[in-house]
């Protein structure tokens, strides 16, 4: 019994293998980078660009100091030592990055009132670093931006005055306290894709208020068109670079508008908007819903509370394109990926069950029986829905839409194994999960399109860990049977038409 259901498991296995080497041609793999033993021993929080032509990492020593290292093909680019590293972040259109650093200031033991907090602790001195070069310091740095162009950045400071903070931005170096004092908060910043606009979403506690900030960087003296809109939380430049789309907790907006409001939200509950991706085209949207009445709410997986023992115990999300609401509710849904075409989205669905037995009212005593990961793909086709979920996993990440829109890939963590999956087809990486997540992980993954002689041919390539090495693999996408059969006909009947 059990050797035939092993025969049977290895013919599958077999099948699928033989699928994905139909699809998948490997044409390359190599070791970008191998960190010698003992050269940099903490190799912690490892990133790679998005042309994966470089990697960094942060280096901690013995006194725990943190240095950020870089390499650049041959070349190696070491950072300055910090008490702490944090937001590091790529960008610009050279690979640039960007990251603060917390030191000590020379003069902190003569520090005035105006540079301590309210408990009169100094404020972090943060140093923000721009391809290994220091170019700004000051008390409570925050969000270093790199502009699309690569030209310029930008970066939010705050200061105490007499024990309230104000908060400005700093964008390609004007700063707008010049004629915006009254902000205490800073919550986003960003650019246009094109680099000649930005906008920032900022607080005044005090009175609860909200506003949108835009700046058109192309006049001769930028300065800042304000707009309140309360509760904003989150806010993208739409790929026309001209329309800025934001989310408060019950209202979408287009640029100073009021496009979509949900009616009958109950504030009671919890429910609000968040995690917005704007289509390519520049006018469909994707968000979810999400609220914290799950144990009212049916569970699409499971059940409903009578029918079933398990179901999910978790601040539920529902997935919404435009004003258009999906009928069925997630556990989670997180990375967010529009297709190319703008015909449908991904995002990655997290399901945790729970035995409801346990239940007791506080939200405590549970104990978890199951968590799966799926990677969901949802299409709006007029006033009806298309959900099409994919396997489940433990966990998935880098999740990544071709170019044509017609083939989606990521990294899946199942059991032990770290595998890559193809649409739906798994391919072995000798990868394994480790009990240091810094030790194997994923890394990255992009699809690239290429005019060759044949026509357009589709590639991917990924990168991940492995121990003391980042190696990369890429693969050639090749046509289905079907597919080539297809392209045939139409050729032989184009030239038919051409000589008939």
């Amino acid at each position: 019994m059990n050797k035939e259901g092993s025969t049977l498991e290895q013919i599958v296995q077999q099948e699928t293998h033989e699928q994905s080497r139909e699809r998948l041609q490997e044409i390359e793999t190599r070791t970008l980078f191998e960190i010698r033993e003992g050269e940099y021993p903490s190799f912690q929080e490892v990133t790679i660009s998005p042309s994966q032509g470089k990697v960094s990492f942060v280096d901690v020593n013995r006194d725990d100091f943190q240095r950020v290292v870089v390499f650049n093909g041959q070349e190696v680019e070491v950072g300055e030592e910090f008490f702490d590293i944090k937001q590091f972040n790529w960008g610009g259109i050279d690979d640039s990055y960007i990251y603060l650093g917390s030191r000590r200031h020379p003069e902190m033991p003569l520090l005035n009132n105006s540079l301590r907090d309210r408990r009169d602790n100094p404020l972090p001195y943060d140093v923000l670093v721009l391809n290994n070069e220091n170019w700004a310091e000051g008390f409570l740095l925050e969000k270093p931006t790199i502009r699309p162009d690569s030209d310029s950045f930008a970066y939010s400071e705050s200061i105490y005055e007499r024990s309230r903070k104000r908060s400005f931005a700093v964008i390609d170096e004007m700063n707008t306290r010049e004629y915006d004092n009254s902000t205490e908060e800073i919550t986003s910043l960003m650019y246009s894709g094109d680099s000649k606009k930005a906008a920032y979403i900022s607080r005044r506690q005090r009175f609860n208020d909200t506003f949108l900030t835009t700046i058109d960087l192309e006049k001769e003296i930028p300065k800042g068109i304000k707009h309140q809109i309360n509760g904003a939380t989150e806010a993208v430049f739409a790929n026309n670079n001209q329309d800025i789309f934001s989310l408060s907790h019950h209202t979408v907006n287009k640029n100073n508008e009021r496009v979509y409001v949900t009616p009958n939200i109950d504030d009671r509950r919890g429910w609000k908007y968040k995690k917005l991706a704007v289509a390519p085209d520049s006018e469909q949207l994707a968000y979810i819903k999400e609220g914290n009445d799950a144990l009212t709410m049916k569970d699409p997986w499971r059940g409903n509370k009578r029918e079933g023992k398990r179901r999910a115990y978790h601040d539920l999300m529902t997935f919404i394109i435009d004003d258009f609401e999906f009928k069925d509710s997630f556990v989670n849904l997180e990375e967010i990926t529009w297709a190319p075409n703008s015909e449908y989205v991904v995002a990655k669905s997290t399901l945790q069950m729970f035995d409801v037995k346990h239940f007791r009212g506080d939200k405590t005593g549970h104990e978890e029986i199951e968590k799966k990961v799926s990677a969901i793909k949802f299409r709006k086709i007029g006033e009806e829905e298309e959900l099409l979920p994919g396997k489940t996993y433990d966990d998935l990440c880098c999740i990544a839409v071709s170019s044509s829109s017609e083939h989606l890939a990521y990294f899946a963590y199942e059991g032990t194994d770290i595998i890559l999956v193809f649409d739906d087809l798994e391919i072995p990486l000798d990868l394994k999960k480790d009990a240091d997540p810094e030790k194997n992980k994923p890394l990255s993954m992009k699809f690239e399109e290429k005019e060759e002689d044949e026509g357009k041919t589709e590639y991917l390539e990924i990168a991940y860990k492995k121990g003391r090495e980042i190696i990369k693999k890429k693969f050639k996408i090749k046509m289905t049977k079907q597919e080539q059969n297809a392209v045939e006909e139409w050729q032989t009947e184009l030239e038919e038409g051409l000589f008939s």
